[in-house]
């Protein structure tokens, strides 16, 4: 964890710039999609995980990655 506190900002790959990029990410994504249930959420971020997996990689892989999940 880190510890602001102590001065710490940085701790091996864990440190709040990452956290703070990637909800904010999922917030944009996820404003257009207006009265999300609680019951839902969780199937909106793994689908936003996956669009973000997919959009990584490399044309032939992301088509993989696709059916592999799909199937």
């Amino acid at each position: 964890a880190v510890i602001h506190g102590e001065g710490e900002y940085v701790d091996g790959d864990a440190h709040v710039n990452t956290c703070e990029s990637h909800a904010s990410l999922a917030r944009r994504w996820l404003s257009p999609h207006r009265g999300i249930s609680k019951n839902n959420l969780t199937a909106y971020f793994r689908l936003f995980e996956l669009r973000r997996e997919i959009l990584r990689k490399p044309g032939r892989d992301a088509l993989k990655e696709i059916i592999r999940t799909v199937l």
